[in-house]
């Protein structure tokens, strides 16, 4: 009984946050993410409609990172994105699956770390588990079921490696466009 109480009232506050999250003032977004144990580093971005999972596991968002609108973050497992990463509009990162080998009812889950300076186009999907490695690129609706290296772009589905990148240095400057958020 304690537990199903539990579970209802972790769902009720993921859907307030959710709500909340949809809200255009970003300072309030961002307030309301602290406040449940997200970690933002300094100038981070958090655009309306991104959809947080759950409040259980851990999410942690390195400085100057931007995560687009209508990302469907399931951190679960737990999620880390490093520092100056981009990751458009529509992507979803899924820690928690359901068994494909064994009993499908049982759940598998792995956390997935993303780290500086990556940039995701829209709508890629990023499976459990996986690592994405310094500076690589993951083209427009890309499924990355494996993790990558460094500085690689890769696109498909699966993801391929299509070719490495020449390593360059960047930071992402912060938001101008206030009223975009």
């Amino acid at each position: 009984m304690l537990i199903r109480l539990k579970l209802q009232l972790n769902f009720i506050l993921i859907s307030l946050v959710n709500l909340i999250l949809g809200f255009p003032a970003a300072c309030v977004r961002h307030a309301v993410l602290r406040l449940i144990g997200v970690e933002l580093g300094r100038g981070s971005i958090i655009h309306r409609g991104v959809k947080i999972k759950s409040v259980v596991g851990p999410l942690r968002v390195g400085a100057r990172s931007i995560i687009g609108p209508r990302c469907i973050i399931d951190n679960r497992r737990g999620v880390f994105i490093g520092c100056d990463v981009n990751i458009s509009a529509g992507c979803h990162l899924a820690t928690l699956g359901h068994s494909t080998i064994t009993d499908r009812n049982k759940t598998v889950g792995f956390p997935i770390s993303i780290n500086d300076k990556v940039f995701i186009f829209s709508e890629a999907f990023v499976c459990p588990g996986v690592t994405i490695g310094y500076g690589s690129v993951v083209s427009a609706r890309a499924v990355v079921t494996k993790n990558l290296g460094d500085w690689v772009l890769v696109a498909g589905n699966p993801a391929i490696v299509k070719k490495n990148i020449e390593p360059f240095d960047y930071e992402l400057s912060p938001y101008k466009y206030w009223w975009a958020l």
